[in-house]
C-alpha cells in the first residue's frame, strides 16, 4: 500500500529479494533493454557508445568564451572545445561502440582521437595543462531516440530508453511527462513536495596564491581553517558544511568521490594526490572507526599518463 517515491539499497549478499510495487519505472540507461527482458519484452534495442573527454587544468578555459561545437555527424555532435564554469578546458567526445554498459576505460586511440579532432577547432590547445581522461556511456537506441512508453504487456511498467543528447537538459520535462504517465496508472500523486534548490558550496572565485595558503595546509585535523586541498584551496569547513547538509538530506559522504563532488577537493591539478589521505583521514574522524571503508575514486589512467609523457615530451 502506498507510493514508494525514492528507495536505495546495499546489497552485500548473493540472496534474491522480492518486491511488489505499482508502478515500475525503468529507468537503467545502458542496462534498461536488460530490465525490460526481465518482464518478457523487448521495446527497443541498445545501442551503447562510448564517449571518451580530456580535461585541462583550472585557468585553461579562460582562451574561449563559448561552446565551440564541430559540424553534426551520423554518429553525433562530433568533439567539441568547451569552457566549463569553473575555468577549466574540456575536448571530446568521440563515438565508440561497446557492448558493456559499464565499460568506461579509456585508450591510446581514442585520446589521440579526441586531441587531433579537437585541434581542427582550436589548433593551439594548451597541453602543458592536460591532467586527466575520463569516459561515459551513452545509452542510445537502434531506431531513434528518447523512448518513453508504457509497457504493452503491463502496464505499470514504464520504459525510458535511447535519452540521448540533450537528456540532462530534458530531465525536468521527461519527469512531468513520467509523472503524468503514473497518475495514469495509480491516480493524482498529489501536490509535489517542496523543492529546495542546493546551492555551491564554493563558488569559481579566483584561487589565492599558493604561497599564501600553504601555512594553511599545516594547520593541526579538525581545526576548520586546514586547507585539505592546495589545488582547490578546500578547507575543512567546507568539507563540514557539505556533510551537515548531506546528512540533512538522510545522506552521507561515505568517499572521496562524494566528497569531491560536493567540494571539489580532488579536481584540482594534482588529481587527488595530495588530499587524497586528507580527505580519507577526515572521513574515518566524520564517520566512525566502525563506518565502512572509504571509497577512494580513481586516479588518471596509465595510459593517459603515458600519452601525456609524450606530447610533453614532443612540446620540449
Amino acid at each position: 500500500g502506498g507510493f514508494l517515491r525514492t528507495a536505495s539499497a546495499e546489497f552485500e549478499s548473493d540472496e534474491k529479494e522480492e518486491y511488489r510495487t505499482a508502478v515500475l519505472i525503468n529507468a537503467a540507461g545502458g542496462g534498461a533493454a536488460d530490465i525490460a527482458s526481465m518482464l518478457g519484452e523487448s521495446p527497443f534495442i541498445p545501442r551503447l557508445r562510448r564517449g571518451q573527454y580530456l580535461l585541462f587544468r583550472r585557468g585553461s578555459g579562460d582562451m574561449l568564451k563559448h561552446v565551440l561545437f564541430q559540424v553534426p555527424g551520423p554518429r553525433g555532435k562530433g568533439v567539441l572545445v568547451t569552457p566549463t564554469a569553473w575555468g577549466n578546458l574540456m575536448i571530446g567526445p568521440n563515438a565508440e561502440t561497446v557492448e558493456d554498459p559499464a565499460d568506461s576505460r579509456t585508450s591510446r586511440e581514442g585520446l589521440e582521437e579526441i586531441l587531433t579532432k579537437a585541434r581542427l577547432t582550436v589548433p593551439d590547445l594548451p597541453v602543458k595543462q592536460l591532467m586527466r581522461d575520463f569516459a561515459g556511456i551513452r545509452a542510445g537506441i537502434e531506431g531513434g531516440d528518447f523512448y518513453i512508453e508504457h509497457s504493452p504487456v503491463h502496464p505499470g511498467a514504464i520504459h525510458l530508453g535511447g535519452i540521448d543528447s540533450p537528456g540532462l537538459t530534458s530531465a525536468p520535462a521527461i519527469a512531468r511527462r513520467v509523472t503524468g504517465m503514473i497518475a495514469d496508472v495509480i491516480g493524482n500523486l498529489g501536490p509535489a513536495e517542496p523543492y529546495e534548490q542546493r546551492r555551491w558550496f564554493t563558488g569559481p572565485v579566483e584561487l589565492a596564491a599558493m604561497g599564501d595558503i600553504l601555512p594553511d595546509t599545516k594547520r593541526d585535523s579538525g581545526d576548520p581553517e586546514r586547507v585539505v586541498c592546495r589545488c582547490e584551496q578546500v578547507r575543512e569547513a567546507i568539507l563540514q558544511e557539505a556533510a551537515g547538509e548531506a546528512e540533512a538530506a538522510g545522506l552521507r559522504l561515505g568517499g572521496s568521490d562524494a566528497v569531491k563532488l560536493r567540494t571539489r577537493a580532488g579536481m584540482g591539478a594534482c588529481q587527488g594526490q595530495f588530499c587524497r589521505p586528507r580527505v580519507r583521514d577526515w572521513l574515518i574522524r566524520r564517520n566512525g572507526t566502525d563506518a565502512p571503508k572509504p571509497v577512494m575514486g580513481r586516479l588518471p589512467s596509465e595510459i593517459f599518463s603515458e600519452f601525456r609523457k609524450d606530447l610533453l615530451d614532443k612540446a620540449t
